[in-house]
């Protein structure tokens, strides 16, 4: 607990947006070692910075955790569309598929 505690006060002091952002997605998607507060208040940093902390996503291929955000209702439509974007920008190709075939199953589960 103390490495996460360590981690937690670097990322509440940090006066950085990378390293806060870094530490955020870190303490997130690896909750162990963390409180449920501090689960929270990196979710709540992620949700504000929800753009950067896709195109991070994005960039290292962890489309997995793209969608952990998305379904949390935390990427609307121009969030997306900024993904798709930042895709094409970066030669992101399973990135840019990632919404059309997300939407595409989506709406194969409503019918």
């Amino acid at each position: 607990m103390e490495n996460g505690d360590a981690l937690y006060q670097k990322f509440m002091s940090s006066k950085q947006a990378p390293v806060r952002l870094e530490l955020a997605l870190s303490g997130f998607f690896q909750p162990d070692g963390y409180t449920d507060k501090q689960h929270r208040d990196f979710g709540d940093y992620l949700r504000l910075r929800i753009r950067p902390a896709a195109e991070v996503l994005i960039q290292r291929d962890a489309l997995d955790k793209l969608q952990v955000l998305e379904e949390l209702g935390w990427m609307d439509a121009s969030v997306i569309e900024n993904c798709m974007d930042y895709a094409i920008r970066n030669q992101k190709t399973q990135a840019f598929i990632w919404p059309v075939s997300y939407t595409h199953l989506r709406a194969h589960e409503t019918r």
